[in-house]
Formats: C-alpha cells, sequence, structure tokens
C-alpha cells in the first residue's frame, strides 16, 4: 500500500537510538502500512548514512500525516464460563 500525501509533520527524537517504527506507532498507536517508507522517502538521509536502525537523540524527522480513515474496532463477544 501506498501513501500519497503532501502533509507532513515535524517530529524531534527525544530519546536515545530510538527506532523509526517506534516513533510512527506511539504518533498513531498502529501500524499503518507505508508510513515508515514514506517517511524514508520524504527524509532521504535516514537510510543512507549508516542510521538504518534507530535515531539519536535530537534528530529532526517529517512524518507524513496519515489520512487513512479510521476503522471501528470489531465487537468481541462476551464469553462466560459459569
Amino acid at each position: 500500500m501506498t501513501i500519497s500525501t503532501t502533509q507532513f509533520e515535524t517530529y524531534t527524537v527525544n530519546g536515545d537510538q530510538v527506532p523509526l517504527d517506534l516513533i510512527i506507532w506511539r504518533r498513531y498507536r498502529s501500524m499503518t502500512p507505508g508510513l515508515v517508507e514514506a517517511t524514508y522517502d520524504k527524509n532521504k538521509g535516514l537510510a543512507y548514512d549508516g542510521r538504518k536502525m534507530s535515531l539519536p537523540h535530537g534528530e529532526v524527522v517529517s512524518i507524513p500525516i496519515d489520512t487513512t480513515p479510521i476503522k471501528a474496532p470489531i465487537a468481541i463477544p462476551k464469553i462466560t464460563l459459569f
């Protein structure tokens, strides 16, 4: 799935050696396919300077704004044993 967006927000890493996918998880509380890839596309230097796994404290990253509609949670039936 490709995310086509022109809106991005700026995020400054406030931990030491934080993975990019964790930053996106903390922002959206879900893993939307294509957000990590879109972030690497917007921030070309992240994937090419050897910091593929984690980002240092103070790094500024542009994260795409996810405009995917939120799906309603699936109702789980209540099961009682007694």
